[in-house]
């Protein structure tokens, strides 16, 4: 049994801004924090640069085992907002089916990375470059890793080659 089996995961609003120092005063405080992260290319004056950005925006996901640490110090926490919670009973555990699922697909460095294969057919999303946020569908894959997708751009399907690690499933 791995030390986040025996934890309780639970979602943590952050501040603006609070990322890094909410993760550091959660760990001086005993709590495991996590954030999953996704490459991003962002446009930055003539070129693209590529960006870490927290999968999901503004939250943080907080592991810790409730019969040995209270959660309230949590929402005092620099960098924390609040702990979501849900009516006056305080917050409730994430399922741990998901904490376990985006921890599988989550490498070393932190950044989630999808572990399905993509197929041809597949409704996907274009995660970087001019295209990125687009919808799209999959074309044609090849042996080099690239994909050809169909993206409707001005009324009009396009064929465009991108490689394989710049789309996720829609």
């Amino acid at each position: 049994m791995t030390q986040s089996t025996l934890l309780s995961w639970y979602v943590a609003q952050l501040k603006p801004n609070g990322t890094s120092l909410a993760e550091r005063n959660l760990r001086r405080q005993g709590f495991l924090p996590f954030m999953p992260m996704v490459e991003r290319d962002e446009r930055s004056s003539r070129c693209f640069e590529r960006t870490l950005k927290p999968l999901f925006p503004g939250y943080l996901f907080v592991g810790f085992n409730p019969d040995v640490f209270d959660w309230h110090p949590i929402n005092s926490t620099r960098g924390i907002a609040r702990l979501v919670s849900f009516g006056v009973d305080g917050p409730r555990p994430v399922q741990h089916t998901l904490i376990q699922t985006l921890q599988d697909n989550t490498d070393e460095a932190g950044i989630f990375r999808t572990s399905q294969p993509l197929t041809e057919g597949d409704e996907v999303i274009v995660l970087t470059g001019p295209f990125a946020d687009q919808l799209a569908c999959i074309h044609k894959l090849d042996d080099t890793g690239r994909a050809w997708i169909l993206l409707n751009l001005l009324g009009r399907e396009t064929r465009v080659g991108l490689h394989r690690s710049q789309l996720a499933r829609a």
